[in-house]
């Protein structure tokens, strides 16, 4: 089932107001139960490599457990954020408010911890709530009773954890530092938190990936999915600039990913991240074959990263119904933005086109049946 809108700040009412099916003794008994949240969030996951809204990816996209989400829930079709980079949209899906009712416009900002949030509204109301993984709005979470959440952006590989059992240390890169590939041990995590609470009572979890954010990284199991694939390219890109379509800014072209890709191979301690698959270059290339070249880096390394989080979100499914409350957990994916994949000669987001303005959510309630 689709609808076309979904409010997510609905949320803490759809907790706190019993919804569950109701054919069977057992949805009778749970219509009073309130159902258990179960939020994963991605980072830049947009919708062109969802596999379930269309395009010329939608083939290509390892997404099973996406779209088992899909086909037993519902998914937004027209779901955008107002604010296309990853703090501000963070905030916004935390407390319900745009930029400039929750303070947070860039990256640089800091979410106000006197602000009402989700977490707090449900804490207030007896829900546990817990949150592991890409917190990145600086300040302390507030309304969790457990937190594990990475140092500013995280790291793909080997990530430090700030942990709620010992001091907040502000931004300081200070905590648990945990070996492992980060969108699994997040799973991990949030699996572990889930197994320990009170069946009794009803709880939160936010399970949030640092996937897909540059440098796209992905686990050692996904490095040969696409060996050998050529992916289709957007009509549009080789939009140059004004030359080509009249805009007067240059917007995050793939030339700069593919010159940091080229720094990086020369030298990796120069720059912030560490990229797969290199070296790279398109040194001597033609500047059309060496755009074309770049996007085709770009997408192989994008769905194998987005791979990684479709493989998670079958894990934590597998958990809910292991533990034998799936049908009394309402699931949640939605990503914090969209993403360019070589749409108009671009890769990055900020810039206010669909593709980077676009929220793809795909949600499951309590009780396996669609609310539209």
């Amino acid at each position: 089932m689709n609808t076309k809108y979904l409010y997510l700040g609905l949320l803490p009412l759809m907790a706190t107001s019993g919804m569950a099916a109701t054919d069977s003794p057992e949805a009778e008994t749970r219509k009073n139960e309130r159902p258990n949240i179960l939020f994963i969030l991605s980072d830049d996951h947009t919708s062109q490599a969802w596999g379930i809204y269309g395009g010329i990816l939608a083939e290509y996209a390892q997404n099973r457990n996406i779209r088992r989400l899909a086909e037993e829930g519902v998914t937004l079709d027209n779901c955008f954020c107002t604010n296309s980079i990853s703090t501000p949209s963070r905030a916004a899906i935390l407390t319900g408010r745009y930029s400039h009712r929750n303070g947070v416009y860039t990256l640089e900002d800091t979410l106000d911890t006197a602000l009402p949030t989700i977490a707090t509204a449900l804490q207030a109301s007896g829900y546990h709530t817990g949150l592991v993984g890409k917190w990145h709005l600086k300040s302390q979470p507030q309304g969790f009773d457990y937190y594990s959440v990475f140092h500013d952006q995280g790291e793909y590989r080997d990530p430090t954890f700030k942990n709620s059992d010992v001091p907040w240390p502000g931004n300081r890169n200070f905590g648990e530092r945990v070996h492992g590939f980060s969108t699994d041990i997040v799973t991990e995590k949030a699996i572990a938190w889930m197994k320990e609470q009170d069946k009794t009572q009803p709880f939160l979890m936010c399970c949030h990936f640092k996937a897909t954010h540059e440098p796209y990284d992905f686990p050692e199991r996904m490095r040969h999915l696409y060996d050998g694939v050529v992916f289709p390219e957007p009509e549009n890109l080789l939009d140059w600039g004004p030359e080509t379509n009249g805009r007067t800014f240059e917007g995050q072209k793939l030339e700069t990913i593919a010159r940091n890709w080229q720094v990086a191979s020369e030298d990796p301690d120069k720059w912030w991240c560490r990229y797969p698959e290199l070296p790279f270059s398109t040194k001597g290339m033609h500047p059309t074959a060496a755009r074309k070249s770049a996007y085709q880096k770009l997408i192989r390394d994008y769905l194998r990263c987005g791979a990684t989080i479709d493989d998670n979100i079958g894990k934590l499914l597998v958990a809910l119904d292991e533990m034998g409350i799936a049908d009394n957990t309402i699931v949640i994916y939605v990503a914090d933005q969209g993403y360019f994949l070589g749409e108009h000669g671009f890769y990055d987001k900020r810039m206010f086109y669909e593709e980077a303005a676009r929220n793809s959510v795909s949600t499951r309630t309590a009780g396996r049946e669609t609310v539209g």
